[in-house]
């Protein structure tokens, strides 16, 4: 376990996003690690984006303490107001980090932390963590030689960071395997499945952790992804076939038929009967909702 960093001599050439140093460390308890990053200088500003292996770190941002556990990433950046360690009561922590800069980054930044907050939750086997990993086995392998190389490494972890945020339902084969069977068990049985109680326990996880990994991995709430499900469902039904709005609401996992009619009506824009006996624009057979 080692940090690497980078300098190149290729001072007079201006990449948009490039690699200062990346380490992978583990922190015995009571270990002294402590950064402020509030006095901490660096110009241009550094980035650093953190991910946790093993045990329990905490970061201090915007007056508030997160406590940083396995499968969290955290990103801030130095100079600014936050502070990350290793409190008092952690059993140790574990972690790979990379630290980037750039011209491209404060962009690039906003658009990572308003699209996932500062401390979002990632599987290992997730894109960017792999690339994560990747980065730093070339960096231990001594491969990483020449300031192009490093450049195009980081560009692609703000990439992948940004695709896992943005099109989390166009990449859903780079989905945890267990957030993959529980949205397969929502599309099979969307008449039956409460909530995130039942998936939780299907997926092997605890309840905390399973909420958390399924919103950060589709972008939605276990509910919302079941109703979407039921919503897709419930267009097929109106336009294929001859049943009553009642069976509809039943057959999709509904209680009564008033609260079908408003979530129908809250999901398309129009009431189920309505949709059903329009012609022209909205005379769709099928419709996906993102």
């Amino acid at each position: 376990m080692s940090v690497y960093g980078f300098k190149f001599n290729d001072s007079l050439l201006h990449f948009p996003v490039q690699i200062k140093s990346i380490g992978h460390e583990a922190l015995a308890p009571d270990e002294p690690y402590d950064w402020n990053n509030r006095t901490r200088a660096s110009d241009p500003c550094t980035y650093v984006i953190q991910y946790t292996l093993s045990g329990e770190g905490a970061l201090e941002l915007d007056g508030k303490t997160f406590s940083i556990t396995p499968g969290q990433v955290f990103m801030i950046q130095y100079p600014g107001e936050s502070r990350h360690y290793l409190p008092a009561a952690s059993p140790g922590w574990e972690f790979v980090f990379i630290t980037l800069q750039g011209a491209a980054m404060p962009e690039l930044w906003t658009q990572l932390l308003d699209a996932n907050g500062p401390a979002p939750l990632l599987h290992t086997d997730s894109a960017p963590i792999r690339l994560l990993d990747q980065i730093y086995r070339e960096a231990d392998k001594k491969r990483i030689t020449d300031v192009y190389q490093a450049s195009a490494l980081a560009y692609q972890l703000m990439m992948e960071l940004l695709r896992a945020s943005r099109n989390r339902n166009q990449t859903e084969s780079m989905w945890p395997a267990a957030i993959i069977q529980a949205a397969q068990h929502i599309r099979e049985h969307y008449a039956e499945v409460q909530g995130p109680d039942q998936l939780a326990e299907l997926a092997g996880l605890s309840k905390y952790y399973f909420i958390r990994l399924f919103r950060q991995t589709t972008g939605l709430t276990t509910i919302q992804f079941i109703t979407k499900i039921r919503m897709e469902k419930a267009v097929e039904l109106l336009r294929h076939s001859n049943l009553t709005l009642t069976d509809i609401a039943r057959l999709t996992g509904f209680t009564s038929v008033n609260y079908f009619n408003r979530t129908f009506h809250q999901w398309v824009g129009v009431t189920p009967g309505r949709f059903r006996s329009i012609r022209g624009d909205m005379r769709a057979d099928y419709i996906t909702f993102d």
